[in-house]
């Protein structure tokens, strides 16, 4: 039966690449270290390092039992924290990941803010993360739950739909289509657009060139930003259009209007992610806020 020291001890190894200062790391003798990892190796039936004089890597089968290591060392200690919180009635406590574009809308703010009118003693920390930021910290652990634009690509995780919005073109208000109440997207197909880099959003970059291919021709993108809200300010300025949620014209700013599109009947999806092996007793708390707020049935809706 593998507990938990040997995991720790792996762990601590796979993560330095080196016995010595794992060894100091976890403050123990490097020779001890070193036959606690082979028995491990010995117990799971697989070979976990490569070792030699020169260096130590994972094996293929190492990088895999790493990653389901670290959860199940998370997991551990959200569980003992739980029994803890549990037996002396301090408060429990939930870390929670969000896009900054999930602000801009009203159903996002609406759940914070209930969550916190019915569980007061759960502690909430917020922090602002890509959508990949938040996968990986939901996967070890850092995280309960996060707010993101799918897909995400992890077969791990659960995701929980919390809103669909339309998209908007978003022009400078010098625009010679200013005026116009909704727009075709075939009449900005000459301009140049101001986008989120693909890395940092792939969902939301996919979308919108996917929109445009299907109209007939492929945006061309003469600026990016790392923020919508920084989109905006690049529109307004006159140095492109551009495809946003339409949540995002509840930011105000001089020099830019929304339009609708006549012709483009995709939506972008905003969604709760997390594991469904999460021990921590305020997600599920949480979850039911979202599916009352957002009036989505639930998981996978």
């Amino acid at each position: 039966m593998i507990d938990l020291r040997h995991m720790r001890y792996f762990v601590a190894v796979a993560e330095e690449l080196h016995f010595g200062r794992a060894a100091e790391k976890l403050y123990i003798a490097q020779p001890p270290l070193s036959h606690q990892i082979k028995q491990l190796e010995q117990q799971i039936g697989v070979k976990l390092l490569e070792r030699n004089r020169r260096r130590v890597r994972l094996t293929e089968a190492g990088a895999v039992f790493l990653e389901q290591a670290r959860r199940t060392l998370a997991q551990a200690e959200f569980a003992v924290q739980a029994a803890h919180n549990a037996a002396t009635g301090e408060p429990d406590s939930i870390e929670i990941g969000f896009v900054s574009s999930a602000t801009y809308h009203d159903v996002i703010p609406a759940i914070i803010r209930v969550f916190r009118e019915r569980h007061p003693r759960v502690v909430m920390a917020l922090h602002e993360l890509t959508s990949a930021q938040q996968a990986q910290a939901l996967l070890d652990g850092s995280l309960h739950i996060g707010f993101v634009r799918p897909p995400i690509g992890e077969v791990d995780l659960t995701l929980q739909t919390v809103l669909y919005e339309p998209f908007l073109v978003a022009l400078p208000s010098t625009h010679p289509l200013a005026s116009e109440s909704a727009l075709s997207i075939t009449s900005i197909a000459n301009d140049p657009f101001v986008m989120l880099p693909r890395h940092l959003n792939l969902s939301l970059y996919d979308q919108i060139i996917a929109i445009c291919q299907t109209a007939g021709f492929r945006p061309r993108v003469s600026q990016e930003a790392t923020q919508l809200q920084t989109i905006t300010s690049l529109v307004a300025a006159g140095l492109g259009v551009s495809l946003v949620p339409e949540s995002l014209k509840n930011v105000r700013r001089s020099g830019i209007v929304y339009k609708r599109l006549l012709d483009v009947s995709a939506r972008i999806e905003m969604a709760a992610a997390y594991r469904k092996d999460q021990p921590a007793t305020s997600l599920q708390l949480l979850l039911n806020v979202i599916q009352e707020v957002s009036g989505h049935a639930g998981a996978g809706d």
